[in-house]
């Protein structure tokens, strides 16, 4: 019987009834090991497995089978195109999504029909919908609706669903591209930054060779100017005095300006400067302020 065994184990009509694989002992220099062998083509003959010579993979519907082939792999882009009637309320462009991170849109005939689409995500199949934001492919800004023609994209990660839905009636119908792609090409903040002093695109005004200082006293409830109509120099305001004080562009009451507590400084800089005078009103008599410009 082991015989037997043994001159099939040799024979290739042997191996060709086995089941994909007939392990065989060889040595990896003093380390042993089990080298699987698989078919090479419909020759009958079997070979060491490889890249090019590979183990066969039967297909199945169960939850352990697989599938030598794939269909509609997440790794590749799905392109469409529809139509849309916006002067319909309510008619939809809608995705199905299974993973994918990125759906670009491009739409024809949205500018001359004068209806205004809104951009909508779902995370629970479509059955309960929320506002998201695109990112216009031409400009880079977000926006949550659309009414021009041109190409968007919008962040998909973790959605079932991404649809364009008309809001606003127009006339006519217009075409609707999309691609589906399992790539991530936008960058998003899953949360609002933290409040801080640093503000994103901000560029610093260039230095100056001069400062000046202004400093006020006797400051009441009614405002008092601190600070001159100036058109050329940055300028900071800060509260010197221990009482609770606001800043203002006219001269009215405390309780109608911008908070600016004991010790506080407010900075107009060269994204958000003004070049009126500077009032200044506190919540009693007795606040006192300086001014440095530059």
């Amino acid at each position: 019987m082991i015989a037997g065994l043994f001159a099939c184990l040799l024979s290739t009509a042997c191996l060709a009834q086995a089941d994909l694989v007939t392990p065989k002992d060889v040595t990896d220099g003093a380390v042993p090991r089990m080298v699987p062998f698989c078919p090479v083509g419909t020759t009958g003959k079997y070979a060491a497995c490889s890249t090019t010579n590979p183990l066969p993979v039967t297909g199945g519907t169960g939850g352990g089978g697989g599938a030598s082939t794939v269909s509609g792999s997440q790794e590749q882009d799905v392109r469409a195109s529809a139509t849309l009637n916006v002067a319909t309320a309510n008619a939809a462009v809608t995705l199905a999504l299974n993973g994918q991170g990125t759906v670009g849109f491009t739409f024809t005939g949205l500018t001359a029909s004068g209806a205004t689409l809104t951009y909508e995500q779902s995370n629970d199949g479509g059955t309960t919908w929320t506002g998201i934001n695109e990112v216009n492919a031409g400009t880079g800004v977000p926006a949550a609706t659309r009414t021009t023609d041109g190409q968007t994209r919008i962040s998909v990660s973790g959605r079932t669903n991404i649809r364009a839905r008309v809001s606003t009636v127009g006339t006519g119908t217009i075409t609707v591209a999309t691609n589906v792609s399992v790539r991530e090409g936008i960058v998003t903040l899953g949360s609002s930054l933290p409040p801080g002093g640093n503000v994103i695109g901000f560029a610093s005004p260039p230095p100056t060779a001069t400062f000046g200082v202004a400093k006020t006293t006797g400051i009441g409830t009614a405002a008092v100017q601190v600070s001159a109509a100036d058109t050329t120099n940055r300028r900071t305001v800060t509260n010197t005095s221990a009482l609770a004080c606001e800043i203002m562009p006219a001269a009215t009451a405390y309780g109608t300006g911008y908070p600016l507590p004991a010790g506080g400084s407010f900075t107009f800089d060269a994204s958000g400067r003004t070049t009126t005078a500077i009032f200044m009103a506190c919540a009693s008599d007795g606040g006192t302020a300086a001014v440095l410009n530059y």
